[in-house]
């Protein structure tokens, strides 16, 4: 049995992997809003940021969870 405190948020979220070829680098993360993430990661909205550094925006695998908290 799950016991929630009064704040938790319920909402779906998403654990992903993303990669850059066969063999390179890989990526993983989470959010709520699994489309808009890997935008962002397409098109390296933070220059700075490890994908954009090493160009990781291949979708790879992906699981949704129906309680995020």
């Amino acid at each position: 049995m799950i016991h929630l405190s009064p704040f938790a948020v319920m909402a779906k979220g998403y654990v992903y992997i993303l990669c850059n070829r066969k063999n390179g680098s890989l990526y993983t993360g989470f959010t709520k809003d699994l489309w808009a993430r890997v935008q962002e990661h397409t098109n390296k909205t933070d220059p700075n940021c490890f994908t954009a550094r090493y160009d990781v925006d291949r979708l790879v695998y992906f699981e949704s969870y129906d309680l995020v908290v």
